[in-house]
């Protein structure tokens, strides 16, 4: 039996996994991502070359992608109208991120900006 450096076995294993004859590719999607467009936290409001959410939602449902990153908070919209933006182009949120400060109690004022971004 040969152990790589951090001690796991590498060793193929040969199973009935390997006999797989389903497409798998088939459960795979793939979404967009704002960023991609140059939206992100230090552009948005600031660059005026960042497209708005309309167009970037426009785009990555033209290029067939099954859904979007949630950019930052507030980009695509919030709540309901985040939802229907979503829905009307036939997208998902596939994923985000929401920086909260937690351990910066002058910044706790932000919480209620995140917490909106998520709910439906």
């Amino acid at each position: 039996m040969s152990l790589s450096q951090a001690g796991r076995d590498y060793t193929p294993v040969v199973d009935g996994r390997s006999n797989l004859t389903s497409n798998l590719t088939a459960s795979i999607a793939i979404a967009g991502a704002p960023v991609s467009f140059g939206a992100f936290e230090v552009t948005v409001g600031v660059d005026p070359n960042v497209p708005d959410a309309q167009v970037v939602l426009d785009a990555v449902a033209r290029a067939g992608y099954a859904g979007i990153d949630l950019g930052p908070p507030g980009y695509l919209g919030y709540g309901r109208e985040l939802s229907d933006r979503l829905h009307q182009r036939g997208l998902h949120l596939a994923g985000g991120y929401v920086a909260m400060p937690f351990s910066v109690p002058t910044l706790a004022g932000r919480r209620p900006a995140a917490r909106m971004t998520i709910r439906p």
